[in-house]
């Protein structure tokens, strides 16, 4: 059911309702459902890279190996990592203006990445231009 995805995947469905130009008879309360998933912090966006607000104090960064504080802006991008000796896709995390000395590990340019952050993050606007800011190296 749509509205059962508004609640549980809002970042994918909110991609695929950016593409849809059909009608949909309970748009609003979708969009709705969508939004207060994602302002409970508990949806977690469909595809990498994205930018979030780290929720502890716990992740590094993977360029300079330096903490991620608490709500501060975080890149979260794809990576393997070798968990008892088979590889498997988990999410790293990287400080905004670190991103730019690890591109060869992101995949893309600057341009690419932001394009992509922009797509598929699930924070609000002014947040989101505030990070991708610091991503480019305004934030400094």
């Amino acid at each position: 059911h749509l509205l059962c995805a508004a609640g549980k995947l809002p970042g994918e469905l909110k991609g695929t309702l950016a593409t849809f130009d059909g009608d949909i008879p309970n748009r609003a309360e979708i969009e709705a459902a969508m939004t207060d998933a994602i302002k409970s912090g508990k949806a977690k966006p469909g595809a990498f890279p994205y930018i979030d607000k780290a929720p502890t104090g716990r992740a590094k960064c993977m360029q300079c190996d330096e903490t991620i504080e608490k709500d501060s802006f975080r890149v979260a991008v794809e990576r393997e990592v070798e968990v008892g000796g088979m590889m498997r896709k988990s999410p790293g995390y990287m400080h905004p203006k670190c991103v730019a000395a690890n591109l060869e590990n992101v995949g893309g340019t600057l341009e690419d990445i932001e394009t992509q952050v922009r797509a598929n993050s699930l924070i609000d606007e002014a947040d989101l231009n505030t990070a991708v800011e610091e991503m480019s190296g305004g934030g400094e």
